[in-house]
């Protein structure tokens, strides 16, 4: 059987034109042209519409927001730095846009951080803002009787981003060796600790957005200064008794322990204190339990025997007078009733279940105390 093969292979193989490739190269240029044409006819009218309906409408922010502009940024720069913090869409982008140069605005524009809080805000509102930097403000309470390292972690969790110059771990780091401080030398009642606990004044404080660590320890110190040293200078002119037998640095520790054992009650401060003094001058434990606490950083703890027998310095069951530091940072009236104790004929005291202070004059009243309020 005869086969043809010339004829299979003899079929001519299809040609590709070489001006193929140039055309498709110019149809997909042309239809980019035509792309970018519409989205600049589709942008003029957007412009056009903007200049003759003037859109000021409102755009509603769903969280606070902070953002910075620099010096010397354009207008296209300032735009995309909103439009990505406020999360603007691209109609609303272009209105912004037409506003600035529909009004010349962009020549008032400040570099500065600026804060929107929550809220509703016109398109002029929000250009009106960049005019005029507006960094936030943070109020933070902090609370008497904590001890530093809480205070620091109270700083880092409430500022909410508005203290990035703020630094936890240099904060620790200050509180432990204040010796480190730029200003150390400006306080001169840090020359007798080392460490800045009990120094930290508890107070409300308005904090701002360039504050740095050490600006916010200085406005404590300060707070400090204002509200405890000079109380304890003006004591000394007035020959205060309490003075005459404990230096400031001991008043400050007593104070840092009364903030810790007692409620908010000047009177039941001022007994507490009149106990511990005497206890303090005739030679007797002070048995404070916050002082145990202090070392474990857990003011919730449980006190066990080991805790009372431990060779700890601020085992005050067994170790006699005041302990190294004071165990907290205390308030003013703290250090009013070490200084103004109200004499009283008890030395045993403790706080029941029942919310109140319980006093004792022997240990024999003292143990039913225990029995009646604490089991």
């Amino acid at each position: 059987m005869h086969i043809n093969i010339k004829l299979l292979s003899s079929r001519k193989k299809r040609t590709t034109s070489p001006l193929r490739p140039l055309i498709l190269l110019f149809l997909t240029l042309v239809s980019l042209l035509l792309v970018l044409k519409t989205t600049l006819y589709m942008d003029k009218l957007r412009y056009y519409k903007c200049y003759i309906n003037n859109p000021n409408y409102e755009i509603q922010i769903n969280e606070p927001t902070l953002f910075e502009i620099k010096p010397g940024e354009t207008l296209e720069q300032i735009t995309q730095i909103v439009k990505t913090n406020l999360k603007l869409s691209e109609t609303q982008t272009v209105d912004f846009i037409c506003l600035i140069r529909k009004h010349n605005d962009y020549k008032d524009f400040k570099a500065g951080v600026f804060f929107l809080g929550k809220g509703k805000y016109t398109l002029d509102q929000i250009i009106n803002r960049l005019k005029n930097p507006n960094p936030p403000t943070v109020k933070i309470t902090i609370p008497e009787g904590l001890r530093y390292d809480e205070i620091a972690h109270i700083i880092a969790t409430r500022s909410q981003n508005i203290l990035p110059n703020f630094n936890k771990t240099l904060y620790i780091r200050y509180a432990t060796n204040p010796q480190s401080l730029p200003f150390y030398d400006a306080y001169p009642f840090l020359k007798t600790t080392k460490t800045l606990e009990g120094f930290l004044y508890p107070a409300t404080y308005t904090f701002e957005y360039s504050d740095t660590t050490e600006k916010i320890i200085k406005k404590q110190l300060d707070a400090y200064n204002k509200y405890v040293y000079i109380i304890i200078q003006k004591a000394k002119l007035k020959d205060n008794t309490i003075l005459k037998k404990l230096n400031s640095y001991k008043i400050l520790i007593l104070a840092s322990i009364i903030e810790r054992e007692t409620t908010n009650d000047f009177t039941e401060r001022r007994m507490v204190a009149d106990i511990l003094l005497r206890r303090l001058f005739t030679n007797r434990p002070l048995e404070v339990d916050a002082t145990l606490l202090y070392p474990k950083k857990n003011w919730s703890a449980p006190i066990t025997i080991k805790d009372k027998q431990s060779n700890s310095p601020y085992n005050t069951y067994k170790h006699l007078g005041l302990p190294p530091t004071p165990i907290s940072n205390p308030d003013q009236s703290a250090i009013e009733a070490v200084l103004n104790p109200l004499p009283n004929q008890y030395w045993y005291y403790l706080h029941g279940k029942d919310g109140k202070i319980h006093y004792a004059k022997t240990y024999l009243q003292h143990l039913n105390n225990i029995k009646l309020y604490l089991r």
